[in-house]
């Protein structure tokens, strides 16, 4: 039998709910994806999802940071281990030097390629019993959070204190 959450929404109410939620799914996740196959944390994996978001040119270090809503060092320790394996490529821009780009490399393709399966069925898994109905209104509620939170850091990096 599955645990019961350790939040009563009735207790806090909806919006407190989500917001604790949101914290508790992040790290749920991230301990069962990283207990999945293969040698690469669900972290590093979001990066190589994030580079490929960008079709013009391979995006530099700071562009993934900024992304990805993280530090610019934490993303550059990722990016680090991804190299290791061969993964990923640190380039040096074309223009200025200072800056760094990432690129995806052929092998990591390969390498996805062979956890296709395992990406589907945690995926399937994760929204078992969730009607697409509900599906899409959470992706449009958390399309909205995430526009609001983006406001807010712009306020705050602006010397607006919340």
């Amino acid at each position: 039998m599955a645990k019961q959450v350790a939040i009563d929404i009735q207790e806090i109410g909806p919006s407190k709910f989500i917001f604790a939620v949101l914290h508790v799914l992040a790290n749920k996740i991230q301990g069962v994806a990283d207990r999945g196959p293969g040698d690469i944390s669900l972290k590093q994996w979001l990066l190589v999802i994030m580079i490929l978001q960008f079709e013009e040119e391979p995006p530099t270090l700071t562009q993934v940071s900024e992304a990805l809503g993280s530090s610019r060092q934490n993303v550059k320790q990722l990016a680090l281990k991804l190299l290791d394996k061969g993964l990923i490529k640190m380039e040096k821009d074309s223009n200025d030097a200072r800056i760094l780009r990432l690129r995806v490399c052929p092998k990591c393709y390969e390498y996805f390629q062979g956890k296709l399966v395992y990406q589907e069925h945690f995926l399937e898994l994760l929204y078992k019993d969730i009607p697409e109905e509900e599906i899409q209104v959470t992706a449009r509620c958390l399309q909205r959070l995430l526009e609001n939170i983006i406001k807010m850091e712009e306020l705050v990096n602006g010397g607006y204190e919340i």
